[in-house]
């Protein structure tokens, strides 16, 4: 039996669908599913009866408002435009900075625009007609300037003593999270006027958290020594303070979720907090997600951003809900989508079509609602695009809620996150561990692009997962790991799990040490020394067509790292690639030396109890992200799965391009396709004929197409030695396959 089967969980009560996404010949398909999933509903199952924002992925729009727009504010038009986008959630600006309501509350001054017109009730007046959810908007990040002399401890200082500009304002300052401002002196009592005064169902903080190291006097009294001088002069001390400032961050949310839930236990909480490509942005913030993720409802995050990276990793969405679901297992992340993007320095700049629909798309399928931006309500953003492009993704995720209700991923295995090697030796907010953190993107796009199933996993919390319902685990890296870690992981291998350990702790001279207790407990001798031989080649206990290496396979990740680890596996362990007898270099091919094998291991396995390890030496993950060989990718899928306990759970023709997601709802199974095929970024889809899927398990044969637009159709499964084979006739920038349990 696989360890990845998934058990039903309990069905919720069924939304309206919209006959109009199907043709009519499809009408007697869906009635075969509704009737289903109301026949499933009705034998003797609970309704949950959890806050709206718990068990589906959330439609929220955020037509951020310019203040010259609330003049003459047209709120039957804003609200009908938010309620014609398919949307269920808008945000809308409350107050912080500037009051959208009349506020009793001393310095929250009205929008200059307003006057004493009180727009947010006016705006959550008309949505209640209109059965659409407010969640108030709040910017306690900047105050005005003259509230420096009265309140000093409010503000943010810079090293040299001087308030720093909020935004580079003239007339606002920054404030800081140990301050007043963003707690019980404003902050606070303004949550409480707007709960006590108005209906809503969430609460937005815009640009929460801290902006940059602070040199207030509460952080100056706890850490004075070590602001004073170089922070990166004192690592140790440096990753205290850095604890303690995202200690504050959370004790803050939390105080104002406590304020909110006394209220009313419905109303989501969320913040812009950032997402997998920004370690900086998070590090400056003082944000730590699996901190936030007890202190917010939901983790938003800020992702897809046109930078450089685009062009070498495609996943930074689905990767930021990976991360938040590793925090938050029942619970849907929502990422901050926006239409427009800041990247190249024009608020207004229309992100490219295809570009933001493979960015939503990807956040469905890897479970997280979406909150899309723009800047600008819709009436007055000048590209005209922005309209239809955020209804047909609403339009689509409404949809589809008959069905994908409450979906759970399906994975085989797991890919660990390094935080404590990427992020927590971390001393400033410039400072990355590049090579691991590279290390860790290239294992994650090979193994998506190979269509592996499986989760992230955090190595600090590693203990609190429940490993064992994985067939292999993969780590970038060991070193950081300590011996509860260490412990929990040798049990998964004694109990038949796999762990694929690879070892990117390269440190300018020499290899970071291995723990003592892994050495231990494996029986391995692992130094620190960097082996001879730049190249690996197939030993003699494996011949190449079983691991795929038809020619020497080079090891260094870049032109300045190391060949390997020297490592000395014991009797027992098998050898799968040795590297050559000595380095191979060139300066002109009359002068290539002959590649011949050594006696040093690169690639081995040993057995541990009834699961096994299996090693690399190097950094395979960062050579896949620099270089991205198909050998690189297929040597990794090799060690995940060759002679394995188990098959891989999908088997596809699609090209690596297309991104494959098997879930589980409370009414049947979910198979979805995201196809990024064509130019980064992406101008237009390149559709795909004939894209078949085999699942490792027996699934009923009978199911439905939906994708964004079309109309849904009818699919009919094969089933062959335990296998489920579906084939989608075209695919084009999304898909996914609906398969009702069988009653």
């Amino acid at each position: 039996m696989h360890r990845y089967r998934c058990k039903l969980q309990k069905l919720t009560l069924m939304p309206r669908f919209n006959f109009q996404f199907l043709s009519s010949n499809s009408i007697r398909s869906v009635l075969f599913i509704l009737l289903s999933l109301l026949m499933f509903n009705t034998f003797g199952q609970e309704q949950t009866d959890h806050p709206w924002y718990r068990d589906k992925l959330l439609r929220i729009y955020h037509p951020n408002m310019k203040n010259w727009e609330v003049t003459g504010f047209d709120v039957a038009g804003f609200v009908e435009n938010c309620v014609a986008v398919n949307a269920e959630a808008i945000v809308v600006n409350a107050g912080g900075i500037y009051s959208f309501y009349p506020s009793k509350i001393e310095h929250h001054k009205p929008n200059p625009f307003i006057g004493n017109r009180d727009l947010f009730g006016e705006i959550c007046e008309e949505a209640k007609k209109r059965n659409l959810k407010i969640i108030a908007r709040f910017d306690f990040a900047g105050a005005s300037s003259e509230l420096s002399e009265l309140h000093p401890g409010w503000f943010h200082l810079n090293k040299d003593g001087s308030y720093k500009s909020h935004r580079g304002s003239n007339s606002r300052f920054s404030t800081t999270p140990t301050g007043g401002y963003q707690n019980e002196d404003f902050a606070q009592k303004v949550l409480h006027e707007l709960i006590e005064n108005y209906e809503i169902s969430g609460i937005h903080l815009n640009a929460s958290g801290f902006d940059g190291i602070s040199y207030d006097k509460v952080s100056m009294d706890k850490y004075g020594s070590l602001l004073k001088g170089e922070i990166s002069a004192n690592p140790e001390m440096a990753r205290e303070f850095n604890s303690w400032r995202q200690n504050v961050v959370e004790e803050m949310i939390l105080d104002y979720k406590k304020i909110l839930h006394d209220k009313n236990e419905d109303i989501l909480l969320m913040a812009e907090i950032a997402g997998a490509e920004s370690p900086g942005w998070a590090h400056r913030k003082g944000f730590d997600n699996y901190r936030l993720s007890t202190a917010f409802t939901n983790l938003l995050l800020t992702t897809g951003r046109m930078k450089i990276d685009l062009y070498r990793f495609r996943y930074w969405i689905g990767l930021s809900a990976d991360l938040a679901h590793a925090t938050m297992p029942d619970f849907f992340p929502i990422i901050n989508m926006k239409v427009q993007s800041a990247g190249l320095n024009y608020s207004d700049f229309q992100k490219p079509v295809e570009e933001f629909k493979f960015y939503c798309y990807q956040a469905i399928a890897h479970n997280a609602g979406l909150k899309i931006p723009t800047y600008g309500i819709l009436q007055n953003v000048q590209d005209t695009r922005s309209k239809e492009l955020v209804s047909s993704i609403f339009t689509f995720m409404k949809n589809r809620e008959v069905y994908a209700v409450n979906p759970k991923k399906i994975n085989q295995v797991a890919l660990v996150y390094p935080k404590m090697g990427i992020e927590d030796v971390m001393v400033n907010g410039d400072e990355v561990n590049i090579g691991l953190r590279d290390e860790f993107l290239g294992l994650y796009r090979a193994m998506t692009g190979k269509h592996l199933q499986f989760d992230v996993l955090y190595d600090h919390i590693l203990e609190e997962y429940e490993l064992e319902k994985y067939d292999v685990i993969v780590i970038p890296s060991m070193v950081y790991f300590d011996n509860p870690q260490i412990e929990r992981i040798y049990r998964f291998m004694e109990n038949g799990g796999r762990m694929v350990m690879l070892d990117n702790s390269y440190a300018g001279t020499e290899f970071l040490g291995i723990p003592d207790l892994f050495h231990r407990l494996t029986g391995i001798n692992w130094t620190t020394i960097n082996g001879v031989g730049n190249y690996a080649i197939p030993s003699k206990d494996f011949v190449s067509e079983h691991i795929f290496i038809q020619a020497p396979l080079g090891l260094a990740p870049s032109q300045s790292s190391p060949n390997y680890r020297l490592t000395e596996p014991t009797n027992d362990c098998k050898v799968w690639l040795n590297a050559c007898l000595k380095n191979v270099y060139r300066a002109t091919p009359e002068d290539i030396g002959k590649v011949e094998k050594g006696d040093n291991a690169v690639l081995w396995s040993k057995r541990i109890g009834e699961g096994d390890l299996v090693y690399f030496g190097n950094g395979l993950g960062e050579m896949m992200y620099h270089y991205d060989h198909p050998d690189y990718t297929e040597l990794l899928y090799k060690m995940i799965f060759h002679e394995g306990p188990n098959p891989p759970l999908v088997k596809t023709n699609a090209p690596s391009t297309v991104e494959i997601t098997l879930h589980e709802t409370e009414n049947g199974n979910l198979i979805q396709f995201v196809n990024g095929t064509g130019k980064t970024p992406l101008d237009q889809i390149i559709p795909l004929s004939d894209i078949s899927v085999s699942i490792a398990k027996q699934l009923p044969v009978k199911g439905m197409v939906y994708q964004p637009g079309k109309e849904g159709y009818e699919i009919n499964g094969i089933v062959e030695q335990g296998k489920t084979t579906f084939t989608i006739k075209q695919l084009e920038g999304f898909a996914e396959i609906f398969i009702p349990f069988v009653i």
